[in-house]
């Protein structure tokens, strides 16, 4: 909260004072560090890191919507049209789909950040998905709750951008994604309020998955009013369906669904889903955004979700 001005004799005396102490006090520098709360406990962090390695998409992402551009990446970073530039010689820091401590430590980092499952969970008490103590000795190492199919990417997004002392800029970010979730709910609102919809995805010949409305990119749809058909109840983020077991969407009106690496519908040509009523009434919208994690990534996911309900309409 802002201080009150200070008025009338509060300013003399001040003058008088510093007048008569000569010159006032220097202010005193920068902190030049900062402490942040992570899953692993508190890690103290330079307070302008200048060399970050992002070992987490959610984190990769986040950063790069700031425009912030890592020394090392994850392999696996989504394909988002103002990120290409930016990374396309960033080197990456995984080996099959595994941190590579060697890889980041020769980038040499003042600071490594990514995401891990949390401490209560079968994964962490194993020994958890990244060799933290090995991190931690190259370089300050902050690593922030990762849940399955990313449905805290914006908890995830608001820590990163705090550990950078970014926040205001993130919170703008954030801001106008609510804002255009918002005008899609109103503007769509009709189709909305008589629909429902599914997120799924899959390859041909294995199983399919369908997704829930806490994931990364349900979290996104049902703040611009979707609501959810076959997952509608679905506790988890997401669930792995046979192949004989698309008749759970049979009473789903529209569907969006995961494009493959060429960008293509991998469902496409399977009896059970080309019998479904969505897919022959047209309203099987396929999307490159599936697992947004970011926020320019959520708003071109938003954008084909507006082109689905506007041809629902």
């Amino acid at each position: 909260m802002l201080r009150p001005l200070l008025t009338g004799l509060t300013v003399a005396t001040f003058a008088l004072v510093t007048a008569a102490c000569g010159t006032a006090a220097p202010a005193a520098p920068p902190a030049a560090t900062r402490t942040v709360d992570t899953i692993r406990g508190p890690v103290e962090i330079p307070a302008t890191a200048t060399r970050i390695v992002a070992i987490g998409f959610p984190e990769a992402m986040a950063l790069l919507d700031l425009g912030i551009v890592p020394v090392g990446l994850p392999t696996y970073v989504p394909k988002v049209p103002a990120y290409d530039a930016l990374i396309a010689n960033v080197p990456r820091v995984d080996d099959n789909n595994q941190v590579d401590v060697e890889k980041v430590a020769a980038l040499k980092p003042d600071l490594v950040i990514g995401g891990d499952f949390s401490p209560s969970s079968d994964i962490q008490r194993s020994g958890g998905a990244i060799p933290y103590e090995a991190l931690s000795a190259v370089a300050p190492t902050v690593l922030f709750e990762w849940k399955a199919a990313g449905g805290n990417w914006q908890d995830e997004a608001a820590r990163t951008a705090a550990a950078v002392g970014r926040e205001a800029d993130m919170a703008a970010l954030a801001a106008a994604t609510h804002q255009k979730a918002a005008r899609i709910a109103s503007t769509h609102a009709d189709v909305l309020g008589r629909t429902t919809w599914d997120l799924v995805s899959g390859q041909p010949g294995a199983p399919w998955y369908l997704y829930g409305p806490e994931s990364s990119h349900g979290v996104v749809l049902k703040e611009a009013g979707v609501r959810f058909g076959a997952a509608a109840g679905q506790q988890a983020n997401f669930v792995q369906q046979s192949e004989e077991n698309f008749g759970v969407l049979s009473g789903t009106n529209g569907l969006i669904v995961a494009v493959d690496a060429a960008g293509n519908n991998p469902l496409a040509g399977q009896a059970g889903y080309e019998n479904l009523a969505a897919v022959r009434a047209g309203h099987a919208t396929v999307t490159r955004w599936f697992f947004p994690a970011g926020y320019q990534a959520a708003e071109l996911l938003l954008d084909d979700l507006d082109t689905a309900l506007r041809a629902y309409a």
